[in-house]
C-alpha cells in the first residue's frame, strides 16, 4: 500500500531486509561512537528521508541497496554464498548510467548516490574502483560551492569514509582535515571536561622525541592528548553495552569528529624516517581501535599489516634510543592485527625481551605494559580486554622453566 502513490519501484522480501539494515545497522555505525543506551544519535532523523527517496528513485535504490548488500556480504559475513551483491552492483552501474544520460541536475542525492557506489566498492576490498567513484563525487561536490558547503551529515559521511579509505591504501585523504575539523572543545564544554589548552603528552616534550618528530606531527600529538583526555572523561563503562558510550551527546560528536579529523592529519604528513612512520601508523589505529566499529574489525588489520612491513624494514638498533615507543608500537600492532600478523607482533615483542641476552623471562604483567601504554595513549574501557589478551598470549609463548621473579 502506497498511499501518496510515490514508490517508483518494487520492494521484495530481500529488498526490505537490506533497507532494515541500513535503518538499524548501517547508518547508526558511522556515528557509534554517540549511539547512547536509547539508540539516539546526531543525524538519526536523516535515515527515513534517504529510505524515502529510495522508494522514488531507481537510482537511489539500487545504489543503496548494493552498499548494504556489500557491508552485509563482506562486513557482516552474511548471505556468504549467494550472488545478491553483483546483482545489485550490476542493477546500481545500469541504474548510475541510465539516469547520468538524463543530463540530471546536481544535487545532494547524486553525490550520495555515487558515494553509496564507493561504500559498495570499499566493503568488496576494490579499494582503488572506491577512489574512483570518491573522487567522481569529490568533482561533483565542485558543483556545489564544495563539500563546506553541502549538509553535515552527507559531508561528515563522506569524510569519514575517505579517512577510511586513505588509511587501507595508506595515502592522502581526498579531503583535508581543514573541512571538517571542530577545531577545540567550545568554551561552555571545557569545565566539564576539566580539558586544560596547555596540556600536553611529556614523551612527545623529550628531547629525543623532539629531535625525532616533525613539528607537524608534534603539533597533532598535542591535539591527541587533549582528546584523550576528553575520551577518559566521557567514556565510562556502562552497565549494558560496554561498547555504547556514555557522556554528553554534543562532546561525543565532537570527539567523533575530532578523531576523525587527527586520522587525516596524521594521514596528512609527508615522512621520511620510518621509525616516525611505524609511530604514526600506531596512532592511526589506536584512534581507529578507539572509536569505530569498521576500523576496530576491518581497518586496524589492514594498517596491522601495514605496521609490520614498516617494521622489518627497521634495524633494530635504530630504535636503541627509543625503545619505549617500539614496544608501544609492537603491542599497538598484536592487539589489532589479525591471525596472519599477530604471532609476529608477539615473535617482535619477545625478541625484544631477550634482547639482552638473558636466557630468561621476567612474566609481562598488566599494570606495567598498561603504564607503558598510558604514556602514549590508553582509553582502559575500551582497551583494557585486548591488552589482556595480547599479555596472556605473551606469558603463554614463554615457558614457564625460563621465568624468573
Amino acid at each position: 500500500m502506497d498511499p501518496f502513490a510515490s514508490t517508483v519501484v518494487n520492494v521484495d522480501r530481500k529488498a526490505h531486509s537490506l533497507l532494515q539494515y541500513f535503518i538499524h545497522v548501517s547508518h547508526p555505525r558511522t556515528w557509534h561512537s554517540e549511539v547512547q543506551d536509547d539508540h539516539t544519535y546526531t543525524f538519526q532523523r536523516d535515515v527515513l528521508t534517504l529510505v524515502k527517496g529510495c522508494l522514488e528513485k531507481e537510482v537511489h535504490f539500487y545504489t543503496l541497496l548494493a552498499s548494504m548488500a556489500s557491508q552485509m556480504q563482506y562486513f557482516e559475513q552474511m548471505n556468504r554464498d549467494d550472488d545478491t551483491t553483483s546483482q545489485m552492483v550490476t542493477k546500481a552501474i545500469d541504474a548510475v548510467r541510465r539516469h547520468l544520460r538524463s543530463s540530471p541536475p546536481i544535487n545532494q542525492r547524486l553525490i550520495f548516490d555515487i558515494h553509496q557506489m564507493a561504500v559498495t566498492d570499499f566493503y568488496r576490498y576494490e579499494l582503488n574502483s572506491a577512489l574512483i567513484h570518491l573522487t567522481a563525487a569529490r568533482s561533483l561536490l565542485s558543483q556545489l560551492g564544495g563539500i563546506e558547503r553541502i549538509d553535515p551529515s552527507l559531508r561528515e559521511w563522506i569524510v569519514i569514509g575517505d579517512g577510511y579509505l586513505a588509511a587501507e591504501l595508506f595515502q592522502k585523504p581526498l579531503f583535508p582535515a581543514s573541512c571538517f575539523d571542530p577545531g577545540e572543545l567550545e568554551l561552555e564544554h571545557v569545565d566539564v571536561v576539566h580539558v586544560h589548552s596547555g596540556t600536553t603528552a611529556k614523551w612527545v616534550q623529550e628531547p629525543g622525541y623532539q629531535n625525532l618528530l616533525p613539528t607537524q606531527m608534534q603539533r597533532v600529538l598535542i591535539d591527541l592528548t587533549t582528546t584523550i583526555h576528553t575520551m577518559q572523561r566521557q567514556f565510562r563503562p556502562p552497565p549494558s553495552d560496554r561498547n555504547a558510550p556514555a557522556g554528553s551527546k554534543p562532546i561525543l560528536h565532537w570527539l567523533l569528529l575530532r578523531t576523525s579529523a587527527l586520522r587525516h592529519r596524521l594521514l596528512e604528513l609527508e615522512v621520511d624516517d620510518g621509525k616516525v612512520d611505524a609511530i604514526r601508523i600506531g596512532l592511526i589505529v589506536w584512534l581507529f581501535m578507539a572509536m569505530t566499529v569498521t576500523g576496530r574489525r576491518r581497518t586496524c588489520k589492514v594498517l596491522a599489516s601495514k605496521l609490520r612491513l614498516q617494521l622489518e624494514g627497521i634495524r633494530p638498533r635504530d630504535w636503541i634510543e627509543f625503545g619505549d615507543a617500539h614496544l608501544w608500537v609492537l603491542l599497538v600492532g598484536a592487539v589489532s592485527a589479525g591471525t596472519s600478523d599477530r604471532g609476529w607482533f608477539l615473535t617482535a615483542i619477545l625478541r625484544m625481551d631477550r634482547a639482552d641476552g638473558r636466557a630468561t623471562h621476567k612474566p609481562f604483567r598488566e599494570d606495567e605494559l598498561a603504564k607503558l601504554f598510558d604514556r602514549f595513549s590508553y582509553l582502559e574501557p575500551y582497551q583494557r580486554g585486548l591488552l589482556r589478551a595480547v599479555i596472556k598470549d605473551l606469558n603463554a609463548s614463554v615457558p614457564r622453566t625460563t621465568w624468573i621473579s
